[in-house]
């Protein structure tokens, strides 16, 4: 199995590849990539991103990242919400 390193230049090149870029792929839908690693390499993760997307967007400039980050999505959920407190006392009780 890769490391998370590892993937990450798969990824850095499989971004720079134009069947990627020109949305050349069975449905010719638009083109995303989800990247999964575990959750121990968050902060590796959150370092070599804007690096990986600053190379792609110097050599393809017609190129435009967009991020979702799910877990602040999340915690910005809960908080307009007002379900912090709630998940914090429940989580303490379950676990």
């Amino acid at each position: 199995m890769k490391t998370t390193q590892e993937r990450l230049k798969v990824l850095q090149e499989r971004l720079l590849k134009p069947n990627f870029l020109e949305n050349k792929s069975l449905g010719n839908e638009m083109s995303f990539y989800i990247f999964d690693y575990d959750p121990s390499d968050e902060l590796f993760v959150r370092e070599e991103t804007p690096d990986i997307f600053s190379f792609v967007e110097k050599n393809r400039p017609v190129i435009h990242f967009q991020v979702f980050d799910l877990y602040e999505i999340i915690l910005s959920f809960f908080e307009k919400r007002g379900y912090m407190e709630k998940s914090f006392k429940v989580e303490g009780k379950v676990g």
